[in-house]
């Protein structure tokens, strides 16, 4: 399975995918109060939330689940090239789309809340991270899947 270096490309997205479940995005911090942390799963340990807003951030715990088990599905799937670049096509587009969400929810609260300051932690680049791994293990796919098929032409006919 990691015969290949696309095979650790995509095992270090699955990582770094992962931990954005534990690690936190963003900081808010309030007028007065303690800092309200923001997570892939939601706002954290936020004091009082306004009657309007709803800590309902769904979408982003199920990308993040979603792209996790493709990535997983793909580094299970090492001998079958075409589907496995097809599948890291779709997660690299997945990643980008969680990107996209979490800076959306980033720049968005604060107006809502009522924050007056906000610190990005380091894993807000995670997707991006990701999506190049994968992007590259996209192109390292593509590389064996040239050289297999190289190698089976110019094999003799009669000898395996």
């Amino acid at each position: 399975m990691f015969r290949y270096l696309h095979s650790y490309f995509l095992l270090a997205a699955l990582i770094l995918s992962s931990l954005l479940f534990t690690l936190p995005l963003i900081t808010y911090l309030p007028e007065s109060g303690k800092p309200v942390v923001f997570g892939l799963t939601g706002i954290q340990n936020a004091p009082e939330l306004p009657a309007g807003f709803s800590n309902n951030f769904w979408a982003l715990p199920f990308l993040g689940v979603v792209i996790v088990l493709l990535l997983f599905v793909v580094l299970l799937l090492w001998n079958r090239k075409d589907l496995q670049m097809r599948l890291a096509v779709f997660t690299a587009v997945l990643f980008l789309g969680l990107e996209g969400m979490m800076v959306f929810f980033a720049f968005q609260i604060p107006f809502v809340l009522d924050y007056s300051h906000r610190t990005f932690h380091v894993s807000i680049v995670f997707p991006l991270v990701g999506f190049l791994l994968t992007v590259l293990a996209i192109r390292g796919i593509r590389k064996t899947e040239l050289l297999e098929l190289a190698g089976k032409h110019f094999r003799p006919a009669g000898k395996s």
